[in-house]
């Protein structure tokens, strides 16, 4: 963990042919690297197991003496961060991958490897944060990385050896050879590059990454720098003294504060998830491979047991195809995440939230959070929080709070089916979600404030009235909301209307405007 304020910029890097290669070169040996030095670990963590000390220490009542010993175990057997890193850096040592003479801009150097120490040692440390999860039952066994899929990324412990950032040349030298980088004459980078006290000077920075996508069929390469303080600002985070309050849902984020309401999908753009293309690519995969590998079905079409394929070129087309278009939806699920983040923070500088189990919602909700990945918005914002400085993330307390239970009219707690979106309070109808952010928005200490709440409901009824979430409680239409999953009139023409990509704020606000729908697919001339 890092002691000071770091941010990561991404440049991406002039790739030719020969630049390439001389990665690629590095990243094939790196894998060899991990997978030998991941043998070694999960030998010496099955030897540990197997000894007689482990056996009699696991038997003892858990306490301080227990986990003493167990750590003096693990430690006398190798398993450690320090000891993984000596590991890996002896493979590095006995693979004798030297730079080639042909590598064009790298001259020759005696006992050169292709990798350095760091980035040794760094992958080290990578497979010690897998054991580390297996060995604490926090993960699952981890694997070894296969050729096609390969490592994603190789960085540095510092920028005095191996990788190293030169800002001056706007390039970074590795086996010293120099590789350049696509720097834009935007003011977001400019700022980004140079030191906050002296702009004629660089900004510090830790260390760098070389990371590697497949993009459009095509392997690019991306160099990130881990610089010092705090990102160039962007956006102007709200004061603390006004609160905000979200309630995340696995396909929908309600947000509610005095300024202004919005309840919208977690990423706008995945309401085109490209579904049916997605199924006209599985079913020709599935073609290809029956094609190819014929006797790896039976008769009633089922696959047989311990199938090895054989893929054709036509079957690898289709799966980059496949993959690109997860890629996009990837790109632009955080893009989206990342607006809805700054446009909340925006609003308050005080930011609450019921602390919900995103992995429940995985588990019932998996195809919703696999769209719209709430628990990565929810992450983001946490996130985004953190590094402003005058900002702050509150989780409630969802045991005590019960704010999809609570009535603040007349204090009582009624339990709702998962279908009922529609709530009554007093003569009001108002939208489940929105509600229960505004009442995360009044919780103080994980508990409600009842006379914050009547001073607070007057001005949020007035916005969630013109946002189409709440309006007057008419018997005949609403008289068992309960009972009913059809949305009221009101709600189903406003949410076929367009409007739910909008804010909607207070009379005289200057964020009026800031629309939350993926700019592809917003018509900006219906935004009032």
């Amino acid at each position: 963990r890092m002691s000071t304020q770091v941010f990561v910029l991404e440049l991406p890097i002039k790739d030719s042919d020969d630049v390439v290669r001389f990665l690629n070169r590095k990243f094939d040996f790196a894998l060899s690297l991990y997978n030998a030095t991941l043998h070694t670990a999960l030998g010496r963590l099955e030897r540990m197991r197997n000894s007689r000390e482990w056996r009699e220490a696991i038997l003892l009542p858990k306490g301080k003496e227990r986990s003493r010993k167990l750590a003096e175990i693990r430690f006398s057997f190798g398993l450690t961060e320090f000891s993984l890193g000596k590991i890996a850096n002896g493979h590095r040592n006995g693979a004798k991958r030297f730079v080639r003479k042909t590598d064009p801009g790298a001259k020759r150097v005696k006992n050169e490897c292709i990798l350095g120490v760091e980035v040794a040692e760094a992958i080290g440390s990578r497979v010690w944060r897998s054991v580390e999860r297996y060995l604490f039952g926090k993960g699952g066994r981890p694997r070894f990385k296969s050729r096609g899929r390969g490592l994603h990324s190789l960085e540095n412990k510092s920028n005095h050896a191996n990788i190293i950032w030169h800002p001056k040349e706007k390039a970074f030298a590795w086996n010293r050879r120099r590789i350049p980088v696509e720097i834009s004459s935007s003011e977001y980078l400019r700022e980004a590059l140079s030191d906050p006290a002296d702009p004629s000077k660089p900004r510090k920075f830790k260390y760098c990454r070389v990371c590697r996508r497949r993009i459009r069929g095509r392997r690019r390469y991306f160099l990130q720098l881990i610089l010092e303080g705090h990102p160039p600002v962007r956006y102007i985070p709200g004061p603390k003294e006004k609160w905000v309050g979200i309630d995340p849902g696995p396909a929908k984020i309600a947000c509610v504060s005095e300024d202004g309401v919005f309840l919208i999908p977690s990423s706008p753009a995945s309401l085109n998830d490209h579904s049916i293309e997605k199924r006209r690519l599985a079913q020709l995969m599935h073609r290809s491979l029956k094609a190819t590998n014929p006797d790896n079905f039976e008769a009633s079409g089922a696959i047989k047991k311990g199938a090895v394929w054989n893929c054709s070129n036509r079957f690898k087309k289709l799966v980059n195809q496949r993959n690109e278009i997860f890629r996009i939806e990837t790109a632009a699920r955080k893009t989206d995440h990342r607006r809805i983040a700054n446009i909340i923070i925006q609003m308050g500088g005080t930011i609450k939230c019921e602390k919900n189990s995103y992995q429940s919602f995985q588990e019932n909700f998996g195809k919703s959070v696999r769209k719209h990945g709430t628990g990565d918005l929810i992450q983001c914002l946490r996130r985004k929080a953190e590094s402003a400085d005058n900002a702050d993330f509150i989780e409630l307390n969802a045991y005590r709070c019960r704010l999809s239970q609570f009535n603040h009219v007349d204090g009582s707690y009624i339990k709702k089916t998962l279908k009922q979106r529609w709530t009554r309070i007093s003569n009001t109808v108002v939208q489940r979600d929105a509600y229960s952010a505004f009442l995360a928005m009044c919780v103080i200490e994980n508990r409600h404030d009842p006379r914050l709440l009547r001073e607070k409901w007057p001005s949020v009824e007035t916005l969630l009235r013109r946002a189409g979430l709440a309006r007057d409680y008419n018997p005949a239409k609403d008289f068992d909301l309960s009972r009913s999953a059809i949305e009221p009139v009101f709600a189903a023409a406003f949410r076929q209307s367009g409007m739910h990509a909008r804010i909607i704020c207070a009379f005289g606000d200057s964020r009026s405007e800031n629309v939350l729908g993926h700019p592809r697919r917003t018509n900006r001339k219906q935004i009032k």
